[in-house]
């Protein structure tokens, strides 16, 4: 997909609507919880208890607690015990009206929600068979109530399935592409690691074999050489782009979750979980090149309270000389052949236990649990939505009051000396009032968020009135959007975004004046996730003292227009906020417009 960039312009090609225009402003979520936000005061920590068979331990008060921050002493401002029971909010949710959408997240109030993350980059193809059949086991099983969404992981995250209790739902989005086993291109399997061993061990022998007393053959040796250095490299580079096109899904899940109230557990099935995609306990990352994108990620996650619970995809694992896929070529005498075994199979043992090492570490960090070695990963899933809502939340102010950025570590401990084992995210960024820039600059900031099917991204909440335009273009006028090359009979749309104030950081200038800079952008994109019309454009905000008294009351409108063809067709929006680098995104099927009613909120 190309955004191509507008030159900046005053609130020309989305003109704000007037102020009269009927306007209910998006709701602030009103839980009475303190949120760990990026540009927040306060820290939130959700604490899991368990007991030695590894049950919840229910019944602990504030006085049992302290919570160190970097070594300090804290005092706990807010506390709260989490039973596991479903509550919903006293006031019903408003019935949506046509040709109204919205990215403020509808879940209800709960103790916690989960997400089942699929993760096809990082996992071998039969696998994630596995995993699919174990998961369907658990749906048929699952407690009334429990809430969950499903993700997959593959080039992009993806959305398949938002929050419901209707295990019916889950179970079908789960038969669905894009949740069913994919192979990915950037993990190497057993087979084609034993082939490369195999292709070593071969020249290694042909060299040698050309020993007839004169020494080795020099040609031989050196291709020997630059061929395990390709091998060596080509490994670095697979394992660094899934490295970065993790962190870059678990961005994108942070912010879709950070629009939820409570806890999240997301269930992340992996066959080969990526090293350093957090920092250790001094906020220490071993990959210099990932340090920002494991700053960012972290934070996000912390922000949006979402525990990570790490599963093993391959349940009990079995070694490459068991599996279905190995074969022995023949080239080597018996003894050679249970010597390479052996040094292969002490090779895929090492590799195993440093993923579990990995799993570990992460579950560790977020306040999770790891899996693995398992024939029930239905039982593990059990085990995490029965305990991931059973849970303490504890809120305090730091009293080193600089937000500098630094890492700080977090320790909790129960003051009664009963040793029960706690689970809690183990520190947090203390990022200053606006994100980090990182030291690439982004060409496009909003690109990142406007792929087709992403999840919705709610730092910025918003509502969209879409219509039809009253007035349809004559044949051969020319399209509105940016797309030159748009062919065919399209419709014109009228998409109006209503922000309300409080989601933007704007500036007051000495005269009065509330400003701005956001970018927003709308793609067609058709069902394959082809872009098909856009357009991409900088607003500078400039409300006067009474333009900003009815922003606050109706929120701030823009309206573009835009061509789309006919077929099964999808609009995506965007706003992305130049100050505080936070976004909103909004993907709507055209098929849910309804022609002839005009948006009037």
């Amino acid at each position: 997909m190309l955004l191509r960039r507008v030159s900046s312009i005053a609130l020309l090609g989305l003109l704000p609507v007037a102020s009269g225009y009927p306007q209910t402003a998006v709701p602030d979520s009103q839980t009475g919880i303190p949120t760990f936000q990026l540009r927040a005061r306060t820290v939130v920590i959700d604490v899991v208890v368990t007991d030695s068979s590894g049950q919840p331990v229910p019944g602990l008060h504030k006085q049992d607690f302290t919570v160190r921050d970097s070594g300090q002493p804290q005092t706990i401002s807010y506390f709260e015990e989490h039973s596991g029971v479903l509550t919903t909010s006293d006031t019903p949710a408003p019935t949506r009206q046509d040709n109204v959408f919205t990215n403020v997240a509808s879940a209800k109030v709960t103790d916690s929600v989960n997400v089942l993350l699929l993760d096809s980059l990082n996992t071998p193809i039969e696998d994630q068979s596995f995993v699919h059949n174990e998961t369907m086991k658990y749906l048929k099983s699952a407690e009334p109530g429990t809430r969950m969404a499903i993700f997959t992981l593959g080039n992009e995250l993806r959305f398949v399935q938002g929050f419901t209790a209707d295990v019916g739902v889950l179970a079908a989005a789960l038969n669905k592409q894009p949740s069913r086993p994919q192979s990915s291109a950037l993990l190497p399997t057993q087979a084609s690691r034993a082939g490369e061993g195999e292709q070593l061990d071969q020249m290694k022998q042909m060299l040698a074999q050309s020993d007839t007393g004169h020494g080795a053959d020099p040609t031989m040796a050196a291709s020997i050489a630059a061929l395990q250095q390709f091998q060596a490299q080509t490994h670095v580079f697979e394992t660094d782009q899934r490295r970065r096109q993790t962190l870059f899904a678990l961005q994108q899940l942070g912010r879709y979750l950070a629009g939820i109230p409570g806890r999240k557990n997301v269930i992340w099935f992996s066959g080969a979980f990526p090293i350093n995609i957090f920092p250790d306990a001094s906020g220490f990352n071993t990959v210099d090149s990932f340090t920002s994108e494991v700053r960012e990620t972290d934070a996000l996650l912390a922000g949006a309270q979402v525990a990570i619970y790490p599963i093993a995809a391959e349940g009990v694992a079995s070694d490459q000389y068991n599996s279905a896929e190995h074969h022995l070529t023949g080239v080597w005498g018996a003894n050679d052949a249970r010597e390479d075994q052996s040094q292969s199979l002490q090779q895929e043992a090492s590799l195993r236990n440093a993923a579990h090492t990995t799993m570990d570490q992460i579950a560790h960090d977020t306040g999770g649990e790891a899996f693995y070695n398992t024939n029930g990963i239905k039982n593990a899933v059990a085990r995490v939505v029965h305990n991931g809502s059973r849970y303490y939340t504890i809120a305090y102010t730091p009293t080193n009051a600089e937000m500098n950025g630094a890492f700080r570590p977090l320790v909790v401990t129960l003051n009664n000396g009963n040793k029960y084992h706690l689970n809690y995210r183990r520190g947090y960024f203390a990022v200053n009032a606006k994100k980090e820039e990182t030291a690439e600059k982004i060409a496009d900031p909003l690109h990142p968020y406007m792929g087709h099917g992403m999840p919705d991204s709610t730092e910025i909440p918003y509502t969209l009135n879409l219509v039809p335009s009253p007035t349809q273009p004559a044949a051969g006028a020319p399209h509105a959007g940016d797309n030159a090359a748009l062919k065919g009979p399209t419709t014109r749309y009228t998409a109006t975004i209503w922000m309300p104030v409080t989601s933007l950081q704007l500036t007051t200038t000495p005269d009065g004046l509330h400003q701005d800079s956001i970018e927003a952008a709308l793609v067609i994109y058709d069902q394959t996730g082809k872009a098909l019309n856009w357009m991409v454009r900088n607003v500078n905000l400039s409300l006067k003292p009474e333009r900003y008294a009815a922003a606050r009351q109706v929120g701030i409108p823009l309206r573009v227009e835009i061509d789309a063809p006919a077929g099964e067709i999808y609009l995506r929006t965007g706003i992305y906020e130049q100050s505080s680098h936070t976004a909103g995104t909004l993907e709507v099927p055209l098929s849910e417009v309804v022609p002839g009613v005009v948006a009037s909120r």
